[in-house]
């Protein structure tokens, strides 16, 4: 049987579906992509014109060393996909830890929700 790959959702993607945030352009995981999945999204982006890092693990640097992917809620399972969206009080910390003035309308929106 072939690998299920995990991606666990952070930064304004996980915002926007929560309805925290307008738009973004990428999907940030904390989760390495190997070699398949990076394949696989680089044909999505070229079938739909997207940047071929739409889905990139950027966000893994900022990771809390409390962060459990347990804690995770399920947001689509597929017997080749599994992806995790991370708890929002994980996503407020990696935004403090990252420090960007971009990300303070985002901190705003989650404080209520940590």
């Amino acid at each position: 049987m072939d690998p299920q790959h995990r991606v666990v959702i952070v930064g304004g993607s996980l915002l926007a579906w929560h309805g925290l945030r307008q738009t973004t352009e990428d999907v940030d995981s904390v989760r390495h992509l190997g070699a398949e999945l990076r394949s696989a999204v680089a044909s999505v982006a070229s079938d739909h014109g997207l940047s071929p890092t739409w889905l990139n693990a950027n966000a893994a640097s900022f990771i809390p060393a409390t962060f459990d992917p347990g804690e995770c809620e399920v947001f689509l399972a597929h017997p080749r996909l599994l992806v995790l969206e991370a708890p929002l009080r994980d996503v407020f910390v990696m935004k403090i830890y990252r420090g960007s003035a971009n990300d303070l309308d985002g901190m705003v929106a989650m404080w209520p929700r940590t």
